[in-house]
């Protein structure tokens, strides 16, 4: 993808998915303030997500997954209020999840799965409360499952199996599978989970050698 994108400053989308695209993402990807929808997921990308993505605050819609991009996800991304949509799957992707993905409260979409990300769950994710998926299964990450979460009352997918979380899953997590709030427009699916996973409402899966 040229650097010269950038002087395309009237470009409200951008739709690459699976072209074989590779090198990697120019931080003039940043100037393009109209921009609703980047898609360059199936990709070759390499290098890291620009944090120049964090000034693009009309995006609707950003998806990275499935290319080979690595180190952190940038906190700058907690700048993408109007977001819906947020799927960086499948790249290799580590450190910790910013506490700052928990300001888009806007989103309906999270996949953050098959990388290595590593830590623990932030507790500002229990901000978003229009959540319906969250994917955060096949990573490095530690730790008790936030009891913040029993406040995504839309949550309909929630998977965390291939992990290493410790504790139970907390009590306002299963509520939302066995006591949907009248709002909520129907229960939770069960919780994807390891099979070693202290939980109650969970379908477990024991992925682990």
């Amino acid at each position: 993808l040229p650097k010269e994108i950038g002087m395309l400053t009237n470009l409200n989308k951008v739709n690459l998915g699976g072209t074989q695209m590779q090198g990697q993402l120019p931080t003039e990807l940043g100037l393009l303030s109209d921009l609703t929808n980047l898609i360059l997921d199936n990709n070759l990308y390499n290098g890291t997500i620009p944090t120049e993505l964090g000034q693009l605050t009309n995006l609707l819609i950003l998806l990275l997954n499935d290319n080979n991009l690595r180190e952190e996800i940038p906190t700058q991304l907690g700048n993408l209020r109007n977001l819906t949509m947020l799927n960086l799957k499948g790249n290799d992707l580590d450190k910790s999840i910013p506490l700052e993905l928990g300001n888009l409260t806007a989103v309906v979409d999270v996949r953050l799965n098959s990388n290595r990300l590593a830590g623990v769950l932030p507790s500002s994710l229990g901000n978003l409360i229009n959540l319906q998926i969250l994917k955060v299964d096949a990573n490095e990450l530690v730790g008790a499952i936030p009891t913040e979460l029993g406040a995504l009352i839309h949550l309909k997918s929630f998977y965390l199996y291939n992990n290493s979380f410790t504790g139970d899953m907390p009590e306002s997590v299963c509520a939302l599978v066995t006591n949907p709030s009248f709002d909520s427009g129907g229960a939770m699916d069960k919780p994807k989970a390891d099979c070693d996973f202290d939980c109650d409402c969970c379908t477990t899966f024991c992925l682990k050698t």
